[in-house]
């Protein structure tokens, strides 16, 4: 399609393109969709009747997304564990979120680092709604990575957290020695899904 001059989108136009590397147009694409989620543009398409519908479809299809790309994580390493598949399901879960709260952010992630979690006892709050903790991780100076901030679950007797491994130079070393000292920052309680949140988690 092509845009005319006011922005709206003309009739369909069928073109070939070759050599174009895909990963550069699905990085502004999700750059774009998170600019147009931001305060100043969401705000003011829910505010004009003639644009508000766009915006909970935007939102869909941002869902849609997370979910779509989350499911090509894969391991680094092919091991045999007996507990590949509820970590590799976790990892994917982890990865979605991610990408639901800022799509161009997460999809920077060069790798996901996870670990399982042992409670004992399970915790929950009054009513059996779940608690979990909130924390990061404290990355040594001049080190050349960065991983976010992770949530773990205090509901269940085992889990996994995951943390989202960012580089600022792709290109440098094949691999990194990452020190995990996970920090708890904030204990999260009164866990609950809001419908009208587009199923968020509320606490």
């Amino acid at each position: 399609m092509t845009s005319q001059d006011n922005g709206a989108l003309d009739t369909d136009t069928t073109a070939d393109f070759d050599n174009v590397d895909l990963e550069v147009w699905a990085r502004r694409f999700f750059a774009d969709v998170d600019l147009f989620l931001t305060a100043p543009y969401a705000t003011a398409v829910h505010a004009d009747p003639s644009t508000s519908d766009a915006l909970p479809r935007v939102l869909a299809a941002k869902r849609t997304l997370s979910t779509a790309v989350a499911r090509g994580l894969w391991p680094a390493f092919d091991l045999a564990d007996p507990h590949a598949g509820p970590a590799h399901a976790a990892a994917v879960t982890r990865f979605a979120d991610g990408l639901s709260v800022n799509l161009s952010h997460a999809y920077d992630a060069a790798a996901l680092v996870q670990y399982d979690v042992t409670v004992e006892p399970p915790m929950n709050t009054v009513g059996g709604r779940p608690t979990r903790l909130y924390g990061t991780v404290a990355t040594p100076p001049g080190a050349s990575y960065t991983l976010s901030s992770a949530k773990t679950d205090l509901s269940t007797p085992s889990s996994y957290v995951g943390f989202l491994l960012r580089l600022p130079d792709p290109s440098g070393p094949a691999y990194v020695t990452v020190d995990l000292d996970y920090g708890f920052l904030d204990l999260e309680y009164d866990i609950a899904t809001e419908p009208q949140l587009g199923g968020d988690k509320n606490s």
